[in-house]
């Protein structure tokens, strides 16, 4: 129990770590206290947004390929046979919940 626990926490720091980096320090920037992070120099030049947008064209392509709908429907079909071999086997195989 206390490995699970260790695990889950490393993992969690880890992917905390992960979408810090991505999020906020290479698509973006906290306007309320990144003054108190960077100095005057750095706070006086101007900022280009020029991540954001590359990102939401990225999203958008990628959900409108044929192979990620391709995917989702693999995907969502895999679990509807789940769904229906669990309510209809679970008297068989006597699964308590």
């Amino acid at each position: 129990m206390a490995l699970a626990i260790i695990l889950d926490q490393c993992k969690s720091l880890g992917i905390l770590t992960i979408l810090y980096v991505v999020i906020v320090r290479r698509f973006g920037y906290l306007q309320s206290n990144e003054s108190d992070y960077l100095t005057p120099a750095i706070l006086e030049t101007p900022k280009n947004e020029v991540w954001i947008p590359k990102l939401k064209v990225f999203c958008l392509k990628m959900l409108e390929s044929t192979a990620f709908e391709t995917l989702s429907m693999i995907l969502i079909s895999f679990y509807t046979i789940f769904i229906l071999f669990w309510l209809t086997m679970a008297d068989i195989f006597n699964i308590d919940e």
